[in-house]
């Protein structure tokens, strides 16, 4: 019998559940050449007593390994590695291995920087430092996949599997707009929106439409660097202005207009980024008189609208804008976890109706 106990080292500090650890080093045995097809696997007990964990964990490890297609189970006799997957030979490679993967493949390595640096499990850090992702522990997982699986068992569940609405599930639309119309004041029907995978797909969709070769976007002279790098993509030409305790300085932003043609203003009202201020309610007003006056689109992204302390936020601008010069972008994935990418993106129908043309054709 292999060493296992040398082999599967479980870290009780990690996020990582003990099982899917387990688990996990278990197909990293199979995919590099150490356990080959319809090697036996110990007993639940014998690997418990080996490694320290509790016997039902083994179960639980065991059970992931055979539902994600690594091992089979045959009874009376045991787990085994799958008899039908392809033998692997053994291979090692050391850190310093570039000869042995050019042999495989040419290519340049023009990233080792990045890649040492990415390859650092953050998740032992005990102080991390980033852009205030939410505590994915207080994810509602257990509700979701409850619905998951009573969609999954319904007769009609199967037909969400199918190509859908270029806008987005129409019952998700229509449970949106309810939600914004009841916490945030807008008023708009589903097509008005298209559903999106974050907010940042909203953002890209909005610079691809609007702006083209040589624009000029206003955007903070602090922002987000994702949307500016999005802005800059499109061709179009950054036009900064100053942010202080208030917001984005509207005075300035007029000053810059009687000069320069500006196509559009970047703004994150409420809690901006990266500084965290909210733009006071007489600039929100204002910015909306200049983009009556002045014909240009502003791009409100909303992104944690529902993340408030001792007061309520004010209301977006998209729900005071009269003139409809307002693409509002906002996001679930703050609520939920950063990895269940939905957002949406709302604005007049017209405009809707020619991003669901260009996400076909990007």
């Amino acid at each position: 019998m292999l060493p296992y106990k040398s082999l599967i080292q479980v870290d009780r500090e990690s996020s990582v559940s003990l099982y899917i650890q387990v688990c996990n080093t278990f197909i990293a045995l199979i995919t590099n050449g150490t356990l080959k097809p319809s090697d036996i696997l110990p007993s639940s007990r014998v690997l418990a007593e080996l490694i320290g964990i509790n016997r039902n964990t083994v179960k639980l490890a065991y059970e992931e390994l055979i539902s994600q297609g690594w091992a089979e189970s045959i009874d009376r006799k045991g787990v085994f590695v799958l008899s039908k997957l392809p033998i692997i030979s053994k291979i090692k490679l050391s850190e310093n291995s570039n000869k042995q993967l050019q042999e495989g493949f040419i290519w340049e390595n023009k990233f080792q920087k990045e890649i040492i640096t990415s390859g650092k499990n953050i998740q032992k850090n005990q102080i991390t430092i980033d852009d205030g992702f939410p505590d994915v522990r207080l994810a509602p997982i257990d509700q979701l996949m409850r619905e998951y699986r009573s969609l999954s068992r319904k007769f009609y569940g199967k037909n969400f599997l199918k190509y859908g609405s270029s806008f987005g599930s129409e019952n998700l639309r229509i449970a949106i707009c309810n939600y914004l119309s009841n916490t945030r004041g807008l008023s708009i029907s589903p097509e008005n929106m298209i559903i999106t995978k974050g907010s940042q797909m909203g953002i890209y969709l909005a610079s691809q439409l609007l702006l083209n070769s040589n624009d000029i976007i206003a955007v903070g002279v602090s922002s987000f660097t994702t949307a500016d790098e999005t802005f800059q993509y499109s061709g179009a030409k950054l036009e900064r202005i100053p942010i202080d305790e208030n917001g984005m300085d509207t005075a300035y932003l007029e000053e810059i207009l009687k000069h320069k043609k500006i196509k559009a203003v970047y703004v994150i009202p409420h809690h901006h980024c990266p500084t965290g201020v909210t733009m006071s309610m007489e600039r929100r007003l204002k910015l909306l008189n200049l983009a009556k006056e002045y014909r240009f689109a502003i791009i409100e992204d909303d992104y944690d609208f529902d993340f408030h302390y001792e007061n309520k936020p004010y209301l977006p601008l998209a729900s005071i804008d009269h003139n409809q010069n307002v693409i509002y972008i906002g996001s679930i994935s703050k609520t939920f976890a950063p990895a269940l990418r939905i957002g949406f993106m709302v604005g007049p129908t017209a405009f809707i109706e020619v991003s669901i043309i260009f996400e076909k054709n990007d």
